[in-house]
């Protein structure tokens, strides 16, 4: 009886992990390194639309059917997406990720704090993070974790890792998962090899959203225009910038999330190069293009003003 019952359940549970995990993330990014890692074994949505900023979502009705049929729900934390902090309290906490809290018990040494010095250790390099003006909208702990994950490629691996676990732990074959994040890791190494071409590079961006990025590349982040997305940087600072802009061969990223006039006001008519980078990957279809096209601007940037 025991055998016949066995080999009834087999062929269910088979099928079962045969059938793609269904993968809701909060945000387009982590949307991409889940579905290039894991290909036919997921199927992945995400719930911000590309040109929105997570610091000022407000959930719709139709988010919320999507999170309902979700069996796993993947975010960054409550650092960055505050608009979903509050339903996820309702719901089972073993179909929810948290990519920061995997991050502290797996990689914590990948992590940045926003109270650490402005000079962050990578290897044998150091590599500015200005980190004095990160994110005061986000969160007001001393030992706030800068929650731009996605921006660092070590840390998409290791993001992917985490799903793994999951899928494995749900009934996916082990190998094939594995395989998989291996896959992804050689993948992205490879479509990204130019990356000593931008050693050093001086960068003054929007907003702090760019430190694992600085530390990943080794570049330098002179400083921020504003320490806060909806308040405007104060005249003695667009100085400062503007004077960093002619004193040192920088780079300046915008997003186009945020305020092109002010941008306009205090670099393009100084003759600054500036790069858009949209941060949240709203043209992207994979996370490599993604990543490897951040890199070319950065390299294609780094020509011009040499």
């Amino acid at each position: 009886m025991i055998l016949s019952l066995l080999s009834a359940l087999a062929p269910t549970s088979h099928a079962r992990a045969e059938e793609p995990v269904k993968i809701l993330t909060s945000i387009k990014p982590l949307a991409l390194i889940i579905e290039e890692a894991f290909g036919e074994i997921v199927s992945v949505d995400y719930l911000l639309p590309p040109q929105a900023s997570p610091h000022h979502y407000s959930l719709k009705p139709s988010d919320l059917r999507k999170l309902n049929q979700a069996e796993l729900f993947v975010w960054v934390g409550p650092g960055l997406e505050n608009f979903v902090s509050g339903i996820l309290k309702n719901r089972p906490s073993e179909s929810t990720l948290s990519l920061l809290e995997a991050m502290e018990l797996s990689s914590p040494n990948l992590l940045i704090h926003l109270d650490e010095s402005e000079r962050h250790s990578h290897g044998h390099q150091e590599v500015s993070v200005h980190s004095e003006s990160a994110h005061a909208e986000d969160n007001n702990s001393e030992h706030a974790i800068d929650p731009h994950l996605w921006l660092s490629r070590s840390i998409a691996v290791a993001a992917a890792q985490a799903v793994g676990s999951y899928l494995t732990e749900h009934g996916n074959d082990s190998e094939a998962v594995l395989g998989a994040i291996g896959t992804f890791a050689e993948n992205l190494t490879a479509a990204t090899q130019d990356s000593g071409k931008v050693d050093d590079l001086h960068l003054i961006t929007y907003h702090n959203a760019f430190a694992y990025l600085a530390v990943d590349l080794k570049l330098i982040i002179t400083d921020v225009v504003t320490p806060q997305t909806d308040v405007n940087p104060g005249a003695r600072h667009i100085v400062q910038l503007s004077e960093k802009t002619h004193s040192q061969q920088t780079c300046v990223i915008v997003e186009p999330q945020f305020n092109s006039g002010l941008v306009d006001k205090i670099f393009r008519q100084k003759g600054a190069h500036i790069i858009e980078v949209d941060p949240m990957a709203g043209e992207h279809s994979s996370y490599t293009e993604f990543f490897n096209t951040l890199l070319k601007q950065l390299i294609a940037c780094r020509s011009q003003i040499s």
